[in-house]
């Protein structure tokens, strides 16, 4: 892997109160993969022949691999390459300044462009069969063993470019904060808000090659675009000196797939001061949304074979080979999230600059997006849940025979977060050698895992995998002059 990147950032006063700024960043990571070569059994050359002309056939007849024949023969390919091709780059120019020493804004539009590549070593059906019908051992292709002419296999390959993508981005957004007006009432401090508007447009296309591979099937076209709708408000209310409450809230307008709205609640509490220790008590409550991806809402609905499968209301039929329909599905809905903290932060007095911090977390998803597999479909789970994703023939009998399964992606996962944060943080005074502050930041996973609603339950995948018990950051910072 090779990868580069560049970053410019600038800023320019315009006049006491007001700047311009802009930011420009452009990224490359090219990939080279050597893999393994294609192995092959015979159901995979079904169709191909073997001619009795090919100085290897030792029966001396033509045999053709018919998928269910005894006699069949294997097949093994050369190292093969893929390489893969990622461009990013994003720009973003804007205003910020303040209005009457009391409101601060800022505004900027923004563009992002990614464009993806990939070209894959590919068998050439054409030329694997030109080369079983070689006469002579110069020629032709050894499916049992080693060809004379070892290059051979490499020239059975063709480039298929099977993951080429564009999906580009662009942005606007407007916002307000300050703090206006004092709560009338004592002990209170001013009332702080900040509104802000952000608009989003979003558009994605694939454009793989769509002549079919041997052995990489084929994949089709699509593309999809949608424009977001974003304004919310918070409001920061000092209630007394040791009481602030943060109220939140955030409403999105999806042009493909409707709006929504969220809201966050938070509290601080900062306990009775003493000569030993300061705490402060917080937390707060809030939920989040994550709208389908595009290729989820998008992907070009296709037909592949679902396996032989047993169909629960006609027994009858005995088991049987099935279709599924895969790609994607509209009428996805938005994960939802709920996402609660609580927590206290101990200060020492007698040490200057010493904070510790507890936290602990919980965020659980709802309405996750997971693919629907045949099996689950068919069970009773899956025909309680998605009744419609069976679709059968009924003009003759009722209930008839399956027509296909209905196998794409579905809101019907759920997922778990829980656990500790832990933090640290001591700065020093400043000192003739400078100032140092040293902070640690602990995690603690208690839950991490998921049920994807296929009828397994949740699983815990806490201490497996990639989900470790215990996560941190330890940093040293040294400030001189």
């Amino acid at each position: 892997t090779e990868s580069y990147g560049g970053f410019a950032n600038l800023n320019r006063r315009l006049t006491p109160q007001i700047s311009a700024f802009a930011q420009f960043t452009y990224g490359r990571s090219k990939q080279h993969t050597t893999l393994p070569p294609f192995g092959l059994a015979p159901q995979n050359l079904a169709g191909f022949t073997l001619p009795a002309s090919n100085p290897y056939n030792p029966l001396g007849i033509s045999l053709t691999d018919t998928n269910t024949s005894a006699l069949g023969f294997t097949f093994l390919s050369a190292l093969r390459r893929a390489d893969a091709d990622t461009r990013t780059a994003t720009a973003l120019a804007g205003l910020r300044g303040t209005a009457r020493d009391i409101w601060h804004w800022e505004s900027a539009v923004s563009y992002g462009v990614n464009d993806a590549t990939q070209i894959t070593d590919a068998i050439d059906p054409v030329a694997l069969q030109a080369a079983l019908n070689g006469t002579t051992r110069a020629t032709a292709y050894n499916p049992f063993g080693p060809a004379e002419d070892a290059s051979l296999l490499r020239r059975l390959f063709v480039p298929y470019r099977g993951r080429d993508g564009r999906t580009d981005a662009f942005g606007y957004d407007a916002t307000v904060n300050g703090s206006f007006y004092q709560l009338p009432w004592r002990g209170a401090g001013q009332l702080g808000v900040a509104v802000g508007y952000e608009f989003r447009r979003e558009s994605l296309r694939f454009d793989p090659e769509t002549t079919p591979a041997f052995l990489l099937g084929t994949a089709i076209p699509f593309s999809g675009h949608r424009q977001l709708h974003s304004f919310y408000a918070e409001f920061s209310v000092p209630v007394q000196k040791w009481l602030e409450l943060h109220l939140a809230g955030r409403h999105e307008r999806y042009s493909d797939f409707g709006e929504t709205t969220k809201p966050k609640v938070g509290v601080k509490v900062r306990l009775p001061a003493n000569r030993f220790v300061n705490v402060l008590v917080r937390g707060s409550y809030s939920e989040s949304f994550k709208a389908p991806d595009l290729g989820q809402l998008y992907q070009t609905q296709t037909s592949a074979s679902a396996g032989n499968q047993r169909d629960p209301l006609r027994p009858q039929d005995g088991v049987r080979l099935l279709t599924a329909i895969l790609g994607g599905n509209r009428s996805l809905q938005p994960e939802e999230g709920k996402v609660q903290y609580v927590g206290v932060v101990f200060e020492v007095p007698a040490i200057k600059g010493l904070s510790l911090s507890a936290d602990y977390f919980d965020i659980a998803i709802r309405g996750a997006i997971f693919t629907r597999s045949a099996a689950f479909i068919l069970s009773p789970e899956g025909q309680r849940l998605f009744p419609d994703a069976i679709i059968r023939d009924n003009s003759v009998q009722n209930p008839g025979p399956i027509t296909f399964l209905n196998t794409t992606s579905a809101n019907l996962g759920y997922q778990l977060y829980r656990g500790w944060d832990f933090g640290l943080k001591y700065a020093t005074r400043p000192t003739r050698f400078g100032r140092f502050a040293f902070n640690a930041d602990v995690t603690q996973t208690l839950v991490r895992g998921r049920a994807v609603g296929l009828g397994g339950g949740f699983v815990d995948s806490t201490g497996k995998y990639f989900a470790p018990v215990w996560r941190s950051n330890l940093g040293l910072n040294w400030r001189h002059k």
